[in-house]
Protein backbone atom coordinates (compact mmCIF):
# COMPACT_ATOMS: atom_id res chain seq x y z
CA UNK A 1 0.00 0.00 0.00
CA UNK A 2 1.34 3.41 -0.98
CA UNK A 3 0.70 6.84 0.47
CA UNK A 4 1.59 10.24 -0.90
CA UNK A 5 4.62 10.01 1.39
CA UNK A 6 5.79 6.77 -0.22
CA UNK A 7 5.09 3.06 0.33
CA UNK A 8 4.34 1.81 3.82
CA UNK A 9 7.19 0.12 5.64
CA UNK A 10 6.74 -3.35 7.13
CA UNK A 11 6.33 -1.77 10.58
CA UNK A 12 3.62 0.56 9.28
CA UNK A 13 1.78 -2.31 7.61
CA UNK A 14 2.02 -4.24 10.88
CA UNK A 15 0.61 -1.25 12.74
CA UNK A 16 -2.42 -1.11 10.42
CA UNK A 17 -3.12 -4.82 10.84
CA UNK A 18 -2.75 -4.77 14.62
CA UNK A 19 -5.08 -1.77 14.91
CA UNK A 20 -7.81 -3.31 12.74
CA UNK A 21 -9.85 -4.16 15.84
CA UNK A 22 -13.19 -2.73 14.81
CA UNK A 23 -14.70 -5.99 13.54
CA UNK A 24 -12.63 -8.49 15.52
CA UNK A 25 -14.96 -10.96 17.27
CA UNK A 26 -12.38 -11.89 19.92
CA UNK A 27 -9.94 -9.24 21.05
CA UNK A 28 -6.29 -10.30 21.18
CA UNK A 29 -4.71 -10.75 24.58
CA UNK A 30 -2.29 -7.95 25.44
CA UNK A 31 0.17 -7.13 28.19
CA UNK A 32 -2.52 -4.87 29.63
CA UNK A 33 -5.23 -7.48 29.83
CA UNK A 34 -8.09 -8.59 27.63
CA UNK A 35 -10.87 -6.68 25.96
CA UNK A 36 -11.36 -3.76 23.63
CA UNK A 37 -9.83 -1.04 25.85
CA UNK A 38 -6.62 -3.06 26.26
CA UNK A 39 -6.39 -3.78 22.52
CA UNK A 40 -6.91 -0.11 21.66
CA UNK A 41 -4.32 0.90 24.22
CA UNK A 42 -1.81 -1.54 22.76
CA UNK A 43 -2.40 0.08 19.38
CA UNK A 44 -2.06 3.63 20.79
CA UNK A 45 1.29 2.77 22.37
CA UNK A 46 2.66 2.07 18.88
CA UNK A 47 2.04 5.59 17.59
CA UNK A 48 5.32 7.38 16.92
CA UNK A 49 6.19 10.01 19.51
CA UNK A 50 7.47 10.65 23.01
CA UNK A 51 5.05 11.12 25.88
CA UNK A 52 5.55 14.09 28.15
CA UNK A 53 6.02 13.38 31.84
CA UNK A 54 2.39 14.23 32.59
CA UNK A 55 1.08 12.18 29.65
CA UNK A 56 3.11 9.20 30.83
CA UNK A 57 1.64 9.55 34.31
CA UNK A 58 -1.90 9.49 32.92
CA UNK A 59 -0.98 6.46 30.81
CA UNK A 60 0.49 4.62 33.79
CA UNK A 61 -2.71 5.12 35.77
CA UNK A 62 -4.77 3.79 32.88
CA UNK A 63 -2.50 0.77 32.39
CA UNK A 64 -2.69 0.00 36.10
CA UNK A 65 -6.49 0.02 35.89
CA UNK A 66 -6.48 -2.22 32.82
CA UNK A 67 -4.19 -4.76 34.45
CA UNK A 68 -6.21 -4.81 37.66
CA UNK A 69 -9.50 -5.07 35.79
CA UNK A 70 -10.74 -1.82 37.36
CA UNK A 71 -11.68 -0.14 34.05
CA UNK A 72 -15.36 0.24 33.20
CA UNK A 73 -16.27 -1.91 30.18
CA UNK A 74 -17.91 0.98 28.34
CA UNK A 75 -14.94 3.37 28.19
CA UNK A 76 -11.53 3.52 26.51
CA UNK A 77 -8.66 6.00 26.93
CA UNK A 78 -6.84 7.00 23.76
CA UNK A 79 -3.44 7.78 25.25
CA UNK A 80 -1.28 9.51 22.65
CA UNK A 81 1.69 11.93 22.78
CA UNK A 82 -0.41 14.92 21.73
CA UNK A 83 2.12 17.56 22.81
CA UNK A 84 4.91 15.87 20.86
CA UNK A 85 2.71 15.48 17.75
CA UNK A 86 1.58 19.11 17.64
CA UNK A 87 4.68 20.88 19.01
CA UNK A 88 8.01 19.03 19.10
CA UNK A 89 7.42 16.96 15.97
CA UNK A 90 6.42 19.97 13.87
CA UNK A 91 9.25 22.21 15.08
CA UNK A 92 12.04 19.67 15.33
CA UNK A 93 14.44 18.31 12.74
CA UNK A 94 12.09 15.69 11.26
CA UNK A 95 11.33 14.79 7.67
CA UNK A 96 7.90 15.44 6.20
CA UNK A 97 7.23 11.72 6.28
CA UNK A 98 8.14 11.49 9.97
CA UNK A 99 5.80 14.40 10.69
CA UNK A 100 2.98 12.86 8.69
CA UNK A 101 3.04 9.21 9.73
CA UNK A 102 1.68 9.67 13.28
CA UNK A 103 -1.36 11.44 11.86
CA UNK A 104 -1.87 8.68 9.33
CA UNK A 105 -1.66 6.28 12.26
CA UNK A 106 -4.20 8.40 14.11
CA UNK A 107 -6.48 8.15 11.07
CA UNK A 108 -6.12 4.35 11.17
CA UNK A 109 -7.10 4.33 14.84
CA UNK A 110 -10.11 6.58 14.28
CA UNK A 111 -11.31 4.40 11.40
CA UNK A 112 -10.95 1.19 13.39
CA UNK A 113 -12.13 2.27 16.83
CA UNK A 114 -15.50 1.08 18.09
CA UNK A 115 -17.28 4.38 18.50
CA UNK A 116 -20.30 2.74 20.06
CA UNK A 117 -18.17 2.94 23.19
CA UNK A 118 -17.15 6.10 25.02
CA UNK A 119 -13.56 7.19 24.39
CA UNK A 120 -11.64 10.06 25.94
CA UNK A 121 -8.40 11.91 25.25
CA UNK A 122 -6.34 14.33 27.38
CA UNK A 123 -4.71 17.30 25.67
CA UNK A 124 -2.08 18.48 28.14
CA UNK A 125 0.02 21.21 26.51
CA UNK A 126 -1.85 20.62 23.26
CA UNK A 127 -4.98 22.04 21.69
CA UNK A 128 -7.73 20.51 19.63
CA UNK A 129 -7.23 23.28 17.09
CA UNK A 130 -3.65 22.17 16.39
CA UNK A 131 -4.64 18.49 16.27
CA UNK A 132 -7.25 19.34 13.62
CA UNK A 133 -4.83 21.53 11.68
CA UNK A 134 -2.05 18.95 11.36
CA UNK A 135 -4.46 16.07 10.83
CA UNK A 136 -5.94 17.86 7.82
CA UNK A 137 -2.52 18.86 6.51
CA UNK A 138 -1.15 15.33 6.51
CA UNK A 139 -4.25 13.24 5.73
CA UNK A 140 -6.05 15.66 3.36
CA UNK A 141 -9.19 15.06 5.41
CA UNK A 142 -10.98 17.08 8.02
CA UNK A 143 -11.03 15.54 11.48
CA UNK A 144 -14.68 14.78 12.23
CA UNK A 145 -15.05 14.05 15.92
CA UNK A 146 -17.20 11.05 16.85
CA UNK A 147 -20.04 11.95 19.24
CA UNK A 148 -18.79 9.43 21.78
CA UNK A 149 -15.39 11.11 22.18
CA UNK A 150 -14.79 13.22 25.32
CA UNK A 151 -11.97 15.75 25.19
CA UNK A 152 -10.19 17.02 28.30
CA UNK A 153 -8.24 20.11 27.30
CA UNK A 154 -5.78 22.13 29.38
CA UNK A 155 -5.09 25.31 27.42
CA UNK A 156 -8.56 26.91 27.71
CA UNK A 157 -8.12 27.98 24.11
CA UNK A 158 -11.62 27.12 22.92
CA UNK A 159 -13.28 28.80 25.89
CA UNK A 160 -11.27 32.02 25.59
CA UNK A 161 -11.91 32.54 21.88
CA UNK A 162 -15.53 31.40 21.93
CA UNK A 163 -14.66 29.44 18.79
CA UNK A 164 -15.90 26.15 20.14
CA UNK A 165 -18.76 24.74 18.10
CA UNK A 166 -21.79 22.77 19.16
CA UNK A 167 -20.21 19.61 17.84
CA UNK A 168 -17.55 19.84 20.52
CA UNK A 169 -18.54 21.87 23.55
CA UNK A 170 -20.90 19.44 25.32
CA UNK A 171 -18.06 16.91 25.33
CA UNK A 172 -15.04 19.13 25.93
CA UNK A 173 -13.98 19.90 29.48
CA UNK A 174 -11.11 21.96 30.93
CA UNK A 175 -8.49 20.30 33.12
CA UNK A 176 -5.39 21.74 34.83
CA UNK A 177 -2.32 22.47 32.73
CA UNK A 178 0.63 20.67 34.26
CA UNK A 179 4.27 21.20 33.38
CA UNK A 180 5.50 18.60 35.86
CA UNK A 181 4.17 16.41 38.64
CA UNK A 182 3.57 18.67 41.62
CA UNK A 183 2.40 17.79 45.09
CA UNK A 184 0.91 20.27 47.48
CA UNK A 185 3.41 21.78 49.90
CA UNK A 186 1.30 21.45 53.03
CA UNK A 187 3.48 23.81 55.07
CA UNK A 188 2.89 26.54 52.48
CA UNK A 189 -0.79 26.79 53.35
CA UNK A 190 -0.32 28.04 56.89
CA UNK A 191 -1.26 31.66 57.63
CA UNK A 192 1.38 33.89 56.06
CA UNK A 193 3.30 36.18 58.39
CA UNK A 194 6.20 36.85 56.06
CA UNK A 195 7.28 40.03 54.32
CA UNK A 196 6.16 39.16 50.76
CA UNK A 197 2.57 40.25 50.21
CA UNK A 198 2.43 40.17 46.38
CA UNK A 199 4.69 38.25 44.00
CA UNK A 200 4.34 39.13 40.34
CA UNK A 201 5.29 35.82 38.72
CA UNK A 202 5.28 37.42 35.29
CA UNK A 203 7.28 35.10 33.06
CA UNK A 204 9.04 36.08 29.84
CA UNK A 205 7.63 39.29 28.31
CA UNK A 206 7.96 37.92 24.77
CA UNK A 207 5.27 35.32 25.49
CA UNK A 208 2.41 37.78 25.95
CA UNK A 209 1.88 41.48 25.39
CA UNK A 210 0.15 41.78 28.78
CA UNK A 211 3.21 40.89 30.83
CA UNK A 212 5.15 44.19 30.54
CA UNK A 213 1.90 46.05 31.30
CA UNK A 214 1.34 44.06 34.48
CA UNK A 215 4.97 44.61 35.52
CA UNK A 216 4.60 48.38 35.05
CA UNK A 217 1.39 48.49 37.11
CA UNK A 218 3.09 46.65 39.96
CA UNK A 219 6.05 49.04 39.76
CA UNK A 220 3.73 52.05 39.90
CA UNK A 221 2.05 50.59 42.97
CA UNK A 222 5.42 50.06 44.65
CA UNK A 223 6.31 53.71 44.10
CA UNK A 224 3.14 54.70 45.97
CA UNK A 225 3.90 52.81 49.17
CA UNK A 226 6.56 53.50 51.77
CA UNK A 227 10.14 52.37 51.13
CA UNK A 228 9.85 49.94 54.03
CA UNK A 229 6.87 48.24 52.36
CA UNK A 230 8.34 47.95 48.87
CA UNK A 231 10.16 44.72 49.59
CA UNK A 232 6.74 43.10 50.09
CA UNK A 233 5.92 43.51 46.37
CA UNK A 234 8.25 41.56 44.09
CA UNK A 235 8.22 41.13 40.32
CA UNK A 236 10.20 38.23 38.94
CA UNK A 237 10.59 35.44 36.45
CA UNK A 238 12.33 32.14 36.86
CA UNK A 239 15.09 30.96 34.56
CA UNK A 240 14.05 27.46 33.52
CA UNK A 241 16.87 24.91 33.53
CA UNK A 242 19.25 27.63 34.67
CA UNK A 243 19.44 29.20 31.20
CA UNK A 244 19.04 32.97 31.04
CA UNK A 245 16.74 34.50 28.47
CA UNK A 246 18.39 37.56 26.96
CA UNK A 247 15.03 39.18 26.27
CA UNK A 248 14.20 39.26 29.96
CA UNK A 249 16.27 42.42 30.38
CA UNK A 250 14.73 44.35 27.51
CA UNK A 251 13.37 47.83 28.10
CA UNK A 252 9.70 46.85 28.28
CA UNK A 253 10.44 44.33 31.01
CA UNK A 254 12.96 46.20 33.08
CA UNK A 255 10.81 49.33 33.07
CA UNK A 256 9.35 47.70 36.17
CA UNK A 257 12.73 48.38 37.89
CA UNK A 258 12.03 45.33 40.01
CA UNK A 259 12.09 42.60 37.38
CA UNK A 260 14.20 39.88 38.94
CA UNK A 261 15.54 36.80 37.21
CA UNK A 262 15.70 33.96 39.68
CA UNK A 263 16.63 30.33 39.75
CA UNK A 264 13.95 27.68 40.00
CA UNK A 265 14.82 27.17 43.67
CA UNK A 266 14.53 30.89 44.42
CA UNK A 267 11.28 31.14 42.46
CA UNK A 268 9.74 28.24 44.42
CA UNK A 269 10.91 29.75 47.70
CA UNK A 270 9.37 33.09 46.74
CA UNK A 271 6.01 31.49 45.96
CA UNK A 272 5.91 29.58 49.23
CA UNK A 273 6.55 32.86 51.06
CA UNK A 274 3.98 34.92 49.14
CA UNK A 275 0.36 35.64 49.93
CA UNK A 276 -0.71 36.55 46.38
CA UNK A 277 0.77 35.34 43.10
CA UNK A 278 0.11 37.51 40.04
CA UNK A 279 -0.04 35.18 37.02
CA UNK A 280 -0.37 36.44 33.46
CA UNK A 281 -1.72 34.35 30.59
CA UNK A 282 0.97 33.13 28.23
CA UNK A 283 1.13 32.13 24.59
CA UNK A 284 -2.18 30.40 25.26
CA UNK A 285 -4.81 31.73 27.67
CA UNK A 286 -3.81 29.56 30.60
CA UNK A 287 -0.47 29.46 32.41
CA UNK A 288 1.42 26.72 34.23
CA UNK A 289 2.01 29.20 37.02
CA UNK A 290 -1.64 29.15 38.09
CA UNK A 291 -1.36 25.58 39.28
CA UNK A 292 2.21 25.94 40.50
CA UNK A 293 1.06 28.85 42.67
CA UNK A 294 -1.82 26.76 44.00
CA UNK A 295 0.43 23.83 44.90
CA UNK A 296 2.97 26.12 46.56
CA UNK A 297 0.38 27.91 48.69
CA UNK A 298 0.08 31.32 46.98
CA UNK A 299 -3.37 32.69 46.16
CA UNK A 300 -3.49 33.04 42.34
CA UNK A 301 -4.55 36.24 40.59
CA UNK A 302 -4.98 35.29 36.94
CA UNK A 303 -4.62 38.31 34.62
CA UNK A 304 -6.05 37.64 31.17
CA UNK A 305 -6.44 39.62 27.98
CA UNK A 306 -8.98 37.16 26.57
CA UNK A 307 -12.57 36.45 27.57
CA UNK A 308 -12.69 33.83 30.30
CA UNK A 309 -15.48 32.97 32.71
CA UNK A 310 -15.10 31.34 36.11
CA UNK A 311 -17.09 28.45 34.63
CA UNK A 312 -14.28 27.93 32.10
CA UNK A 313 -11.81 26.99 34.83
CA UNK A 314 -10.97 23.33 35.46
CA UNK A 315 -13.37 21.25 37.57
CA UNK A 316 -15.79 24.16 37.97
CA UNK A 317 -18.58 21.72 37.14
CA UNK A 318 -17.39 19.46 39.96
CA UNK A 319 -17.44 21.93 42.82
CA UNK A 320 -14.02 23.62 42.47
CA UNK A 321 -14.84 27.35 42.49
CA UNK A 322 -11.81 29.36 41.45
CA UNK A 323 -13.14 32.61 42.93
CA UNK A 324 -13.09 31.12 46.44
CA UNK A 325 -9.29 30.87 46.46
CA UNK A 326 -8.21 33.22 43.65
CA UNK A 327 -9.21 35.97 41.23
CA UNK A 328 -9.60 36.25 37.46
CA UNK A 329 -9.12 39.83 36.31
CA UNK A 330 -9.05 41.25 32.79
CA UNK A 331 -5.95 43.21 31.84
CA UNK A 332 -8.01 46.40 31.44
CA UNK A 333 -9.06 46.14 35.10
CA UNK A 334 -5.59 45.40 36.45
CA UNK A 335 -4.82 48.86 37.77
CA UNK A 336 -2.91 50.38 40.65
CA UNK A 337 -6.21 50.68 42.49
CA UNK A 338 -6.89 46.98 42.04
CA UNK A 339 -3.43 46.06 43.33
CA UNK A 340 -3.98 48.35 46.33
CA UNK A 341 -7.21 46.55 47.23
CA UNK A 342 -5.42 43.24 46.86
CA UNK A 343 -2.59 44.42 49.09
CA UNK A 344 -5.02 45.57 51.78
CA UNK A 345 -7.15 42.42 51.84
CA UNK A 346 -8.06 41.72 55.50
CA UNK A 347 -6.15 38.84 57.14
CA UNK A 348 -9.42 37.05 57.96
CA UNK A 349 -10.31 36.93 54.26
CA UNK A 350 -6.82 35.70 53.40
CA UNK A 351 -7.10 32.92 55.96
CA UNK A 352 -10.43 31.71 54.52
CA UNK A 353 -9.09 31.76 50.97
CA UNK A 354 -5.95 29.84 51.99
CA UNK A 355 -8.13 27.20 53.61
CA UNK A 356 -10.01 26.76 50.33
CA UNK A 357 -6.72 26.85 48.42
CA UNK A 358 -5.55 23.78 50.28
CA UNK A 359 -8.71 21.92 49.22
CA UNK A 360 -8.24 23.07 45.62
CA UNK A 361 -4.65 21.82 45.60
CA UNK A 362 -5.90 18.37 46.53
CA UNK A 363 -8.59 18.42 43.84
CA UNK A 364 -6.06 19.58 41.23
CA UNK A 365 -3.67 16.72 41.99
CA UNK A 366 -3.00 14.44 39.05
CA UNK A 367 -4.72 11.49 40.73
CA UNK A 368 -7.88 13.48 41.46
CA UNK A 369 -7.97 14.95 37.94
CA UNK A 370 -7.64 11.51 36.37
CA UNK A 371 -10.46 10.18 38.56
CA UNK A 372 -12.57 13.17 37.49
CA UNK A 373 -12.02 12.26 33.83
CA UNK A 374 -12.82 8.59 34.41
CA UNK A 375 -16.00 9.57 36.24
CA UNK A 376 -17.10 11.82 33.36
CA UNK A 377 -16.43 9.05 30.83
CA UNK A 378 -18.35 6.44 32.83
CA UNK A 379 -21.35 8.73 33.27
CA UNK A 380 -21.38 9.50 29.57
CA UNK A 381 -21.09 5.82 28.66
CA UNK A 382 -24.25 4.94 30.60
CA UNK A 383 -26.24 7.81 29.13
CA UNK A 384 -26.10 10.24 32.06
CA UNK A 385 -26.13 13.95 31.13
CA UNK A 386 -22.83 15.71 31.74
CA UNK A 387 -22.67 19.05 33.47
CA UNK A 388 -21.12 21.93 31.59
CA UNK A 389 -21.15 25.66 32.06
CA UNK A 390 -24.41 27.52 31.60
CA UNK A 391 -22.99 29.41 28.66
CA UNK A 392 -22.02 26.17 26.94
CA UNK A 393 -25.39 24.59 27.67
CA UNK A 394 -27.33 27.49 26.23
CA UNK A 395 -25.22 27.56 23.07
CA UNK A 396 -25.16 23.83 22.45
CA UNK A 397 -28.43 22.13 23.14
CA UNK A 398 -27.89 19.07 20.96
CA UNK A 399 -24.99 16.99 19.75
CA UNK A 400 -24.23 17.28 16.06
CA UNK A 401 -21.98 15.46 13.65
CA UNK A 402 -22.14 11.75 12.88
CA UNK A 403 -24.15 9.49 15.12
CA UNK A 404 -22.43 6.70 17.04
CA UNK A 405 -24.00 4.10 14.76
CA UNK A 406 -22.55 5.83 11.71
CA UNK A 407 -19.11 5.43 13.23
CA UNK A 408 -19.71 1.75 13.81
Amino acid sequence: MDTKYGPLTDAEVDFSSRCAIRHVKKMPRTAFGNGYAAALHQCARSVFGRLSLVESQYRQRWESGLQKGDVHDGIAFLSLPWHFLTENLQRGNFTIRERAMPFLQLRTIFLNADWRRTHFIVLNQASLRDVRRFYQRFTDEGLVLPPTLLIFESRLLEASTRAVGCEVCPRQFPVPLFRSILRANTTAFEAKHNSVRIFGSIGFPSHNRARPTVARVLHQFRLGISPAQRSSVVVGSRIDSGVANANITNESWMSAKNGTRMSMQSWIRMLTQSTWSIVVSGTYPVSFMIYESIFLGALPVFVVDQRLDLSDMPLADDGVKFNTFGHIVHLSNFTVGYVRRLYNTPPSVIAQMQKRLRLAAKRYSLDEVFQYMLHKAVLFSVGMPLKCSQRHSSRCEHFSGKSASAWG
